[in-house]
C-alpha cells in the first residue's frame, strides 16, 4: 500500500512539473524568437503563468507536504488571478487579440463545453439505469468511451458551432486568403496596384491607402492613387531606412511601447520614425520585397473608419498581403522596367523598329 501511494504520488508529480517545465521553456524559447511586440505580449503571459504556478507550488503544494499545513489549500482557485490579469493587460495594451472576437467565441466554446459535459453526464445515467451495473463499471466504462470520443466529438461540435456562428468571419477569411493568394498572378501594373487597395479598403474598412514605388533615383514615388497629392520618400527617409531592415509592418501605435523597452541608441530612431508617420497620417506602413529582399514598395494605411485599433488579425493579413504582393508586384515592375528600357533604347535610335 505504500509502495503504491509512493509510486503514484511521484507519477503525478513527474507529470505536472514535466509539463510545466516543458511549457515554461517552449514559452522561453517562443520568446527568444518573435518579433519584439509578439515577445511584448508573450513576457506578460510568462509572468501571468509563473505567478500562477507559484502560488500554486506554494501553498497548495510545498506547504502541504512538507509542512502538513492545509490551511491555504483552499485559495488554489485564486492564484488563476494573475494569469487572467496579465493576459487581459496583453490583450488590452499590446494587441495579443481581438478582444471582442474572443469574448464571443470564448463563450460560445464555453457552452459547447457544456454541452459535451451533459450529454456524456446523461449517457452515463442512462446506461447506469438501463443495464443495472455497479458504479465502479460504469465509471470504468465511461472513462472507456469519453477517452475515445471526447476529442472528436468536441472537434466536430466546435466545428459545427463555428459554422454556425461565424459562418461571415470564417467566409470572408477564406475569400481574403483566396484573393491574396491570387496576386503573384496578377500582370498589370494598374491592376495589382487596384487589387491591393481594394483588399485593405474593403476588408478592413481603411479610408486611405497609398502605395508608393521605388523609382530609377532610389526614391519612393506615389503611385496608387493615381490622383494622389505628389509625394517622394527618399533612401534617407526614416520610415524607409527602418522598413529596409528586414521589418514587414510598422504600426504607430505599436510605437510608444516599443520605445519603452529600446535602448538608449533606438530611441531617437523611433521617435523621428513616430514622427514621420504622424507628418504621413498613417497608422500602419507596409513592405513589399523583390527576390532578394530589396525594399521596392511601401504601402501606407490611414485609420480605420470605425476608428478601432488594428488588432493582430490585422497585421497578419497585412504579413499574408505583403508576402504574396510582393511576388506579384516583382514581376509587374519587371516586366513594365523591360518594356520602358526598350522604348528608351527605341527613342535613342539604338534598336531599330
Amino acid at each position: 500500500d505504500k509502495v503504491s501511494k509512493f509510486w503514484g504520488t511521484c507519477q503525478f508529480i513527474f507529470t505536472a512539473v514535466g509539463s510545466l517545465l516543458a511549457g515554461f521553456v517552449l514559452l522561453v524559447k517562443r520568446l527568444r524568437k518573435e518579433l519584439r511586440l509578439i515577445r511584448y505580449q508573450l513576457r506578460y503571459i510568462f509572468l501571468g503563468t509563473f505567478l500562477m504556478f507559484l502560488g500554486v507550488l506554494i501553498f497548495n503544494f510545498i506547504l502541504v507536504v512538507f509542512f502538513k499545513i492545509s490551511t491555504f489549500v483552499n485559495l488554489g482557485p485564486f492564484f488563476v488571478l494573475p494569469f487572467i490579469f496579465f493576459t487581459t493587460y496583453a490583450i488590452v495594451r499590446h494587441r495579443l487579440m481581438d478582444i471582442k472576437f474572443i469574448i464571443r467565441r470564448g463563450f460560445v466554446h464555453i457552452a459547447s463545453f457544456v454541452i459535451i459535459i451533459a450529454i456524456y453526464t446523461y449517457l452515463i445515467l442512462l446506461i447506469q439505469d438501463y443495464f443495472e451495473i455497479s458504479k465502479i463499471s460504469t465509471i470504468l466504462f465511461a472513462v472507456f468511451i469519453i477517452t475515445l470520443s471526447v476529442f472528436p466529438f468536441r472537434k466536430w461540435l466546435f466545428g459545427a458551432i463555428d459554422n454556425l456562428f461565424y459562418q461571415k468571419e470564417i467566409e470572408k477569411e477564406k475569400r481574403i486568403n483566396d484573393l491574396i493568394s491570387k496576386l503573384p498572378s496578377v500582370a498589370e501594373y494598374d491592376q495589382i496596384l487596384k487589387e491591393i487597395n481594394s483588399l485593405i479598403t474593403q476588408n478592413l474598412k481603411c479610408g486611405d491607402v497609398r502605395i508608393l514605388i521605388i523609382n530609377r533615383e532610389d526614391a519612393f514615388e506615389i503611385a496608387f492613387p493615381n490622383d494622389a497629392k505628389k509625394m517622394i520618400l527618399s533612401e534617407n527617409n526614416v520610415l524607409v531606412k527602418y522598413l529596409s531592415s528586414e521589418k514587414i509592418v510598422v504600426v504607430k501605435e505599436e510605437i510608444p511601447f516599443i520605445l519603452e523597452q529600446a535602448d538608449e541608441e533606438e530611441k531617437p530612431k523611433l521617435k523621428d520614425l513616430q514622427t514621420d508617420l504622424k507628418s504621413l497620417k498613417a497608422e500602419v506602413a507596409v513592405a513589399l520585397r523583390n527576390d532578394i529582399r530589396q525594399l521596392m514598395a511601401v504601402i501606407l494605411i490611414g485609420p480605420k473608419e470605425s476608428k478601432d485599433v488594428y488588432t493582430v488579425q490585422d497585421i497578419n493579413l497585412f504579413k499574408k498581403l505583403a508576402e504574396e504582393a510582393s511576388i506579384g508586384l516583382a514581376n509587374v515592375l519587371l516586366y513594365k522596367h523591360t518594356i520602358e528600357g526598350l522604348k528608351r533604347r527605341i527613342e535613342k535610335g539604338e534598336i531599330g523598329v
